[in-house]
């Protein structure tokens, strides 16, 4: 009789077993969005799970869903299919490159990838196999990942249109997130930090670069280079360092948008340019060595921005091409809040006219001091928060 309810509780044991992952798979599957697609499912203790993420993948079609339980998963994966690739946990399902090549690769257009870790890419192969994430594909989805320990970069952006970037938090690699002849993708709500770069877009345009936290970063929290349209909106910039620079614009950055951003607390530069035809707008630059250096840039529009406790505000550098277009090849600094400003008179921003312009000859070249004007200071503040 003991033998028979022991027999009798061991197979209760193992059908509760089996039905307890069943209803949890179950409830992955309502819990999660709906589809056409099937359902594939990689560690775990399900009948029919694979054991390697890849083999899911190999075995998946367009539209599928491929869940992944929590565990370390010592892979290199090429994401080839339209599929949808979800983590039980973003810091207990682990993707690890061990070390060689790159972590993930996406070829295919509508592919999501969310609530992994994704870490350890090559350290010892060429620069370009050094990435967590290369995307080379559209409307690619990147959410709620730990991406780190990647030594060249995070998340890698190539020719890529209509993706999204968001509620990731990425670190230690040399670019966070570097965005390359791609256009209209969005980078939103991420914690960008510990890289070398934290943001940079090269040669890429319309893009949105949205209510990011971007800090403790070794070189530039965002550089916009040879790059066009871009918009820069809501983003808190803190505290990079050594002789970095909050946002960064290069000679051949123009018509971009920075706009309501907080940037904070820079020992170098807060916002930097030497393109042309950017709106800097409603920004708070605050506690920076320099809060704004328009570097031989022209036409630029400066308004509605905070400048608070810099060590100096702004300055900059023209270079004229003849004396007669010396009143057009300026910046258009328009209604500020200068905190060290208490009269009703114009601010005045100091700055240097270079004549010419070519530094190939710097024997002929002429510079003077030289002043532009906001001629219509805020009295206040503008209600835009602040860095405590």
């Amino acid at each position: 009789m003991k033998r028979n309810c022991l027999v009798i509780g061991i197979i209760l044991l193992c059908v509760g077993t089996s039905t307890i992952t069943m209803i949890a798979q179950d409830t992955i599957k309502i819990s999660l969005s709906t589809s056409n697609g099937h359902w594939l499912y990689v560690g775990g203790s399900g009948t029919g799970n694979y054991t390697k993420i890849q083999d899911a993948i190999d075995n998946a079609s367009d539209d599928d869903y491929i869940f992944v339980f929590s565990g370390i998963y010592y892979e290199n994966i090429l994401i080839y299919k339209s599929l949808h690739l979800l983590g039980e946990k973003p810091d207990t399902t682990i993707i690890d490159g061990h070390g060689f090549k790159e972590v993930v690769i996406i070829t295919a257009d509508y592919v999501t990838i969310e609530q992994f870790t994704i870490r350890n890419s090559s350290h010892n192969l060429p620069y370009s196999y050094q990435r967590g994430i290369r995307v080379e594909a559209n409307h690619t989805t990147i959410s709620k990942n730990i991406i780190f320990d990647n030594l060249q970069t995070g998340i890698f952006l190539d020719q890529t249109s209509y993706s999204i970037i968001s509620e990731n938090n990425i670190s230690q690699s040399c670019h966070g997130i570097w965005v390359l002849e791609s256009s209209d993708n969005t980078i939103t709500h991420n914690t960008i930090y510990d890289n070398t770069f934290g943001v940079l877009m090269s040669s890429s345009s319309k893009n949105q670069i949205i209510a990011n936290i971007i800090h403790h970063n070794y070189e530039d929290g965002i550089l916009l280079s040879h790059s066009t349209q871009n918009i820069v909106l809501n983003n808190t910039i803190y505290l990079n360092e050594n002789d970095s620079i909050g946002i960064n614009l290069d000679e051949a950055a123009y018509m971009n948008i920075i706009k309501s951003n907080i940037i904070a607390f820079h020992r170098n530069i807060g916002i930097s340019t030497m393109g042309f035809f950017n709106v800097i707008s409603d920004n708070t630059i605050q506690g920076n060595g320099l809060g704004i250096d328009l570097k031989a840039g022209y036409y630029n529009q400066i308004h509605r921005n905070n400048f608070i406790e810099n060590h100096l505000d702004a300055e900059f550098t023209l270079g004229a091409i003849c004396r007669i277009l010396i009143p057009l090849a300026r910046n258009n600094w328009i209604h500020n809040y200068w905190d060290d400003h208490h009269i009703r008179l114009p601010q005045l921003i100091p700055g240097t006219l270079s004549y010419p312009p070519d530094p190939s000859i710097p024997w002929e070249r002429i510079s003077i001091d030289w002043i532009e004007i906001d001629w219509f200071p805020a009295k206040e503040p503008y209600d835009i928060p602040k860095m405590k």
